[in-house]
């Protein structure tokens, strides 16, 4: 094994300001909690954006008929905006949000045609321009066509610009990735059909990271692998059996791997310039990342919620872990530091921004921000005790 660094089991509880900034994210342009749960939530660069799935009914005076819908906020103004449609027309329902490094663009899943040419009766991805007021098709394949009736749109992710990763399964296992150029309204394959789990475009565009089976069921499950883009090439870290991908830096160098009981269980950094590991050891089983920021210096994890002190046992907690000096804070704490009253959900997708400043998660508990009386799961938008830091890994 080369080069692996291991950041010690003992934690570093962050040092936290006497107010912890924390705000709700899911609630309307007037402020009122969404009347359903919010099961995603995704950032924007610098957080003033975010994007989120609800099933609410309240998040605009004209989208009520109670099916999941995505939404982008302002955090800055509190200005809300429904993106599931294209001019007077409505989506039935949509879901798997992906928001721009701007947050201007928003991507969604939904089974609507919402253009004249979606004629396959299956989930597409779409892309809503908000400032520009228009929804354009996105699961366009290299050759102009669509998507068939046997095929469905999984999610997307972009880089930086105005680049959209896309997934597109058979309706079983196996998938398809492409690279859609919104801008010059082209489509690449990337990959497949393969077994793929989990994906991320890094921010520059160049590196697709992904979770795929290693296609030999009840011998081995997963793994983690790189496709360089310009080169183009494939990388596979480390083949561990059960290893899933937690995510990549803007520009392709660290990649998060969480990895299989094989080879440790332990989340873990590589860094693809010099082949170093760096484990994320929070000394707990469990451990899983779920975003990194941009320059691979912050991770947020899911783990047991006693990982650090003041949790509760029997909840998943969500932590920030910051992969130089080793520092780890609880990210789902209120105003006061009071830890969340409730358990994370694992199975929901959380962001952080670029620079590793702000987290977004969603949480049942009741008491991370005043008036917090709807009983639902909430999207929230946490700065960070450790945004003052500056350091880098490598």
């Amino acid at each position: 094994m080369i080069g692996r660094r291991v950041l010690g089991v003992a934690l570093v509880m962050a040092t936290t300001t006497a107010c912890v900034a924390i705000d709700r994210a899911s609630t309307s342009s007037a402020g009122h909690g969404a009347d359903a749960d919010t099961t995603a939530v995704v950032t924007s660069t610098s957080a003033r954006f975010v994007a989120f799935q609800t099933a609410a009914t309240n998040m605009v005076s004209d989208e009520t008929n109670g099916q999941p819908h995505v939404y982008r906020k302002d955090r800055t103004t509190g200005a809300v905006v429904n993106v599931d449609r294209r001019g007077s027309m409505r989506a039935a329902s949509a879901s798997a949000p992906a928001i721009s490094a701007d947050g201007n663009l928003v991507a969604f899943v939904t089974t609507t045609a919402l253009v004249p040419q979606d004629v396959n009766g299956v989930a597409d991805v779409y892309v809503r321009d908000v400032a520009a007021g228009h929804t354009t098709l996105a699961t366009v394949l290299p050759d102009g066509s669509r998507l068939t009736s046997g095929e469905r749109a999984v999610r997307a992710d972009f880089d930086g610009g105005h680049r959209l990763l896309f997934q597109a399964s058979d309706g079983g296992p196996i998938s398809s990735i492409f690279l859609r150029d919104l801008d010059a309204a082209t489509t690449t394959l990337v990959d497949g059909p393969v077994a793929l789990d989990t994906l991320d475009l890094s921010a520059d565009g160049n590196h697709v990271a992904a979770t795929a089976d290693c296609g030999t069921p009840r011998v081995c499950q997963s793994f983690v692998y790189v496709k360089d883009l310009a080169a183009p090439y494939l990388y596979t870290p480390e083949y561990c059996d059960g290893s899933t991908l937690g995510g990549q830096s803007a520009n392709g160098r660290f990649v998060i791997v969480n990895r299989g009981p094989g080879c440790g269980g332990n989340p873990a950094l590589f860094d693809r310039d010099t082949a170093a590991w760096l484990d994320i050891d929070l000394g707990v089983t469990d451990a899983r990342v779920v975003a990194v920021s941009d320059d691979g210096r912050v991770a947020l994890l899911t783990a047991p919620d006693t990982a650090l002190p003041g949790g509760t046992t029997g909840f998943v907690g969500l932590f920030a872990r910051r992969l130089v000096g080793g520092a780890t804070e609880r990210v789902g704490v209120n105003s006061k530091g009071v830890a969340a009253n409730a358990s994370q959900r694992p199975e929901d997708r959380y962001g952080i921004s670029g620079d590793g400043t702000t987290a977004v998660f969603t949480s049942a508990a009741s008491n991370l921000v005043p008036h917090d009386t709807n009983g639902r799961v909430d999207a929230f938008a946490r700065v960070l005790a450790h945004s003052s830091d500056t350091s880098s890994v490598g």
